[in-house]
């Protein structure tokens, strides 16, 4: 085993660490480590002092973010799927503050990777961590906003074609999906409703943080989710039981949407469009 790199953080801390970065070692080893990492202290990671934390991002940051782009996405339980929660709880954890601030984009870049091909869980994940990093760094991460706005475009966009695909293929008498025996981590987390349902509120906030971005994006993603919350579905006796749940996260997705319609439209009910209120009434 590699010696524990020099650094801030307790010597178990960095053996861990060391063993979750290492990719010499079996999957199931480094999940071990990184499991471990979940419990201890965020002293005993990173330090105390400002210095420490900087030292410690030194030598660990890109290391564990290679772990990410190097364990491969799945779509079922399993070593490297669990490898890959572990590590995004991980860098969940990390605290963002003025020492973490150069690193910001390239964790905001990896986390836009996971959720463009990791499953729902993890993609999950992903989300949470741009938009804390997005209300943490405002003042600096405008780019990374317009990324994440062209990014929830997308997921709309392509939303008719996921309640197809994801629900309306199976039927209440066909064959078991993917879904029955694994559960989300069989979804990917471009197509997971669930992860709709995270989205109206980091638009809601970039429209208001970022004036260029709302004027850029407002009308685009209030028609899209105009069209969202007009597509029927399937109902729940046509699919497969199993997919239950999966339909409630479609219809609470689009609940969600319609809230912030509802709060948007009030906003700026002196602005909105002649395309936007054909939409409404169509």
């Amino acid at each position: 085993m590699q010696a524990p790199p020099p650094g801030p953080g307790s010597p178990e801390v960095k053996t861990m660490l060391s063993k979750v970065i290492n990719e010499g070692l079996p999957l199931e080893e480094r999940l071990r480590a990184a499991s471990e990492l979940k419990d201890a202290s965020l002293d005993s990671m990173f330090g105390k002092e400002p210095q420490e934390y900087s030292a410690w991002l030194e030598s660990f940051f890109k290391p564990c973010c290679e772990v990410l782009r190097k364990v491969e996405p799945q779509l079922q339980p399993s070593v490297p799927h669990q490898l890959r929660n572990a590590m995004l709880e991980f860098l969940n954890r990390l605290p963002q503050n003025d020492v973490f601030k150069l690193r910001a984009p390239e964790l905001f870049e990896l986390c836009l990777g996971v959720v463009r091909v990791d499953n729902h869980n993890n993609s999950l994940l992903a989300i949470k961590i741009m938009f804390d990093m997005l209300k943490a760094y405002k003042a600096q991460m405008e780019a990374q906003a317009e990324q994440f706005l062209e990014l929830v475009t997308q997921l709309y966009k392509e939303l008719p074609e996921v309640v197809r695909t994801e629900l309306e293929v199976h039927s209440a008498t066909g064959p078991p999906p993917p879904y029955a025996t694994h559960g989300s981590v069989a979804l990917l987390g471009c197509r997971s409703f669930r992860l709709i349902q995270e989205l109206p509120l980091p638009v809601m906030f970039l429209a208001q943080m970022y004036p260029r971005l709302g004027a850029l994006y407002q009308e685009r993603v209030t028609l899209l989710m105009l069209e969202a919350c007009k597509i029927p579905g399937p109902t729940a006796q046509t699919i497969h039981p199993s997919l239950m749940p999966v339909y409630t996260d479609l219809r609470t997705a689009q609940v969600k949407s319609l809230s912030y319609l509802g709060h948007t439209l009030r906003a700026i009910k002196q602005d909105v469009s002649s395309e936007v209120k054909k939409g409404l009434v169509s």
